[in-house]
């Protein structure tokens, strides 16, 4: 790998870990199997229909808005905000959503 794409995977990386961003994909799919309020089909984004939703990761308002500017899939109510990701098995600072958003502010 050359040097230039290992730093930029540094400052993916980097980016990731200070949004402090939490795996809960068993508590959305819980709280979505059981139809808990604000978990309902009803209360996912319209982009969710079209998409499969492998993995569910809190994010906050800034990691919120820049993940809307780019098309993904995400759950909000008064409970919290949820990013909706397509990809597993890999490093979410790895995705190709979370290396354009670095590219964006870099």
């Amino acid at each position: 790998m050359e040097t230039q794409q290992i730093e930029f995977q540094e400052k993916c990386k980097e980016f990731w870990f200070r949004t402090r961003s939490l795996c809960q994909t068993a508590l959305v799919d819980y709280l979505m199997d059981n139809l808990v309020e604000g978990f309902e089909k009803d209360d996912k984004d319209e982009r969710y229909e079209n998409q499969d939703i492998i993995e569910w990761w809190e994010v906050n308002d800034y990691l919120k808005e820049k993940l809307l500017s780019h098309g993904e899939v995400i759950l909000e109510n008064d409970y919290g905000t949820w990013w909706g990701r397509c990809r597993s098995g890999q490093g979410v600072y790895m995705d190709t959503v979370i290396e354009d958003i670095v590219k964006e502010i870099n």
